[in-house]
């Protein structure tokens, strides 16, 4: 294949559709016919989270839902399937386990330290972020911000849904309740971690070099957040990239970023410690190598356009 824009991003394509594949097969292994695919504490720590998430979505919309219930309606329905939803509760276990291998908080404080207070500020709102996303018992949470704004909308009109099949009179206040949750979301202009990392990068406390070792200590969210800032595209998008089999979008991020081969050998390593059977990734090493790094940075516009855009552009152009 070529290392033009349109072959890359065909290449990047091909690269998510096997994604969307893996994560259909996981959806199908969460909530209809396992096939070993996961292990049970896999499992368990995925539809924990999901089910936390419809949990606090269901609190925000109507204090008094039945969360077990709820749940269980979401399930029949199909809900709980989606796949930006399986995507999502899947990449929060493999940080999870991530994080687990090596999580420093001492490295992320030294990053602030002799900064003016508005930095050591919005670290220290990172670290207290960081905390939330593990529960009283130590497992994973999963959260509204790791999600697609698109999938969000869908799950808070599913839950609403859900909630009026237990009594249809108040179908006016939960429309009105979970439009208010999402104008709530919609006025968030950053993140915790969107906002430590422009704040770190402006002044000067974090370069690319520090990237390999924030994800060899398992700060996988500050780096997709430094990452995505230096790449001028959304977080989701790294994320996607960190965690796809192949390694081949990571590749052109990287290069895109000015990051060294070491570097990005670091960041494929991070991947298949959490994913041993998704093997090494020759191919991603060997695209880095001989790839232009300008072609690198518009392949990327490219691919971070609005995915609603980019499907109405390849239907019309056949």
């Amino acid at each position: 294949m070529s290392d033009d824009v349109e072959s890359l991003q065909e290449l990047t394509r091909q690269r998510a559709a096997k994604a969307r594949e893996r994560h259909a097969l996981l959806a199908a292994e969460l909530y209809r016919a396992p096939r070993g695919l996961l292990s049970d504490s896999e499992r368990s720590l995925m539809t924990g989270m999901i089910a936390g998430l419809i949990a606090s979505i269901a609190a925000a919309i109507d204090n008094r839902a039945n969360d077990k219930a709820l749940v269980q309606r979401l399930r029949e329905g199909g809900v709980l399937e989606d796949p930006d939803l399986i995507a999502a509760a899947y990449h929060r276990m493999l940080e999870f386990e991530r994080e687990r291998q090596g999580a420093s908080e001492d490295m992320v404080t030294a990053l602030a330290a002799g900064q003016e207070l508005e930095v050591a500020h919005a670290v220290g709102e990172y670290l207290v972020w960081r905390g939330r996303r593990r529960d009283a018992y130590g497992n994973p949470v999963l959260d509204v911000d790791t999600l697609p704004n698109s999938a969000v909308e869908r799950l808070l009109w599913a839950v609403a849904a859900a909630l009026r099949t237990e009594d249809s009179t108040r179908e006016e206040v939960l429309e009105t309740a979970t439009l208010g949750v999402l104008a709530g979301l919609r006025d968030v202009p950053e993140t915790a971690p969107v906002r430590a990392a422009r704040l770190l990068l402006e002044c000067g406390a974090v370069n690319a070099e520090l990237l390999g070792p924030l994800i060899e200590m398992g700060e996988i969210v500050l780096f997709e957040a430094l990452l995505a800032r230096l790449c001028s595209i959304p977080i989701l998008l790294i994320r996607r990239a960190l965690f796809e089999p192949g390694g081949e979008t990571l590749a052109i991020v990287a290069k895109a970023a000015a990051l060294d081969h070491a570097t990005l050998v670091t960041m494929l390593a991070a991947g298949r410690r959490v994913r041993p059977r998704d093997g090494d990734c020759p191919a991603a090493l060997t695209l880095f190598d001989r790839l232009d790094p300008a072609t690198a940075r518009r392949t990327l516009r490219a691919i971070a356009r609005h995915p609603e855009f980019q499907e109405a552009i390849r239907r019309l152009e056949g």
